[in-house]
């Protein structure tokens, strides 16, 4: 047997989502849209030289296409990850890390001669890096 309590309780609940539905229905109606394709057309070939602006930046809500710029291709470093992210830029070192959180290891690619090495294993599968003003990492 219910309590008054949790009687009340649950007649508030069903209250409120039926107040709520028609208009939760309605505003993921009026949200359709198509977003833009991220899928290149054709795929994408790595060993040709970039073109600019690069074709394969979009931006899914026109009012930051403002922001884009048009001299920042996306290029590829290393693959041989299982599953990378949380990349971070270390400014003084000037290099690029990421985690390839599977293998427990994070990765550095040197700026100087574009050569990727193991920065730390084991990572304790870390991932959302990023240095701090005194140019330690966080992850």
């Amino acid at each position: 047997m219910l309590s008054r309590r949790d009687a009340l309780v649950k007649i508030g609940t069903a209250a409120g989502v039926a107040a709520f539905a028609p208009r939760l229905g309605r505003a993921q109606t009026a949200m359709k849209a198509e977003p833009p394709s991220v899928i290149s057309n054709p795929p994408r070939d790595f060993s040709r030289p970039v073109t600019y602006p690069d074709p394969d930046i979009i931006t899914h809500d026109p009012s930051f296409s403002a922001l884009r710029v048009g001299n920042t291709p996306i290029q590829r470093l290393w693959t041989g990850g299982m599953w990378c992210e949380g990349p971070a830029w270390n400014g003084q070192g000037q290099y690029l890390i990421w985690s390839d959180i599977p293998n427990n290891r994070q990765m550095r690619w040197i700026e100087d001669d574009a050569r990727v090495t193991v920065f730390r294993q084991p990572s304790g599968n870390s991932n959302g890096n990023t240095f701090d003003h005194q140019g330690r990492q966080l992850s």
